[in-house]
């Protein structure tokens, strides 16, 4: 089990790593340019409350992804470990 220094480090590095990845995707990057382009529409539609409610649910959904993100990420590099070293892994709860 890793102190929780390191278990900040993994969680830096990974999130890093993944921001990476994403950045030099342009499959991802069209899909991500696609979606600002509609959002920028679509707020032009909202009044200024509704604006700010959107932002509080965008929040919470890029947090979602990123958690998602970060969790695959270590779960697979736990596998790999796995496989690897030989040594166990837990499923759930990285």
């Amino acid at each position: 089990m890793l102190n929780p220094i390191s278990t900040e480090l993994l969680n830096d590095f990974v999130s890093k790593r993944c921001e990476e990845i994403l950045v030099k995707n342009k499959t991802y990057q069209n899909f991500n340019n696609s979606i600002l382009a509609k959002e920028e529409n679509f707020k032009k539609t909202l009044t200024i409350k509704q604006i700010m409610q959107f932002n509080l649910m965008e929040e919470e959904i890029l947090n979602s992804i990123s958690y998602a993100a970060t969790i695959v990420y270590k779960s697979c590099l736990n596998d790999v470990r796995g496989i690897i070293g030989g040594c166990t892994y837990k499923k759930d709860g990285l």
